[in-house]
C-alpha cells in the first residue's frame, strides 16, 4: 500500500491461500501449533507508518480462524488470477487490499 514490500519474498497461490514458500518450508515443522518468537526480533525498529498498516492488516483479518482466512483468499482475484503455484504479485494484492482496509 506504501509502495514498497513488507518483507523480501515471494507469495505464492498455494491449494489453502496464499503462501511465502521460504517462511512454510522454515516453519512447517510447527504445523498447527504457534511459531516461536524470534528472540531477536526488535519491534523498535518498525516505523510508526509500517506499525500503522500492519496494525490496519489485523484488525481487518485478524479475528477470522484460518479455514475462515482461506474462504477470503478463495474467493479474491489477486489468488484466483495468479494460479496455483504461481507467485502473487505485489501489485494483484495492492490492488486487492484495498477493498478490505479503510485507508487503502
Amino acid at each position: 500500500m506504501h509502495d514498497k514490500p513488507l518483507f523480501k519474498g515471494k507469495i505464492e497461490a498455494w491449494n489453502y491461500g496464499p503462501v511465502v514458500p521460504t517462511l512454510y518450508h522454515r516453519y512447517k515443522e510447527h504445523e498447527a501449533g504457534g511459531i516461536p518468537a524470534n528472540p531477536n526480533f526488535k519491534p523498535s525498529k518498525i516505523d510508526k507508518n509500517t506499525l500503522d498498516y500492519l496494525d490496519e492488516i489485523y484488525k481487518a483479518f485478524g479475528q477470522f480462524s484460518a479455514i475462515r482466512l482461506m474462504e477470503i483468499a478463495h474467493q479474491d482475484k489477486c489468488w484466483k488470477d495468479a494460479g496455483i503455484g504461481k507467485e502473487i504479485t505485489a501489485q494483484s494484492m495492492q490492488h486487492s487490499l484495498k477493498k478490505y482496509l479503510k485507508n487503502g
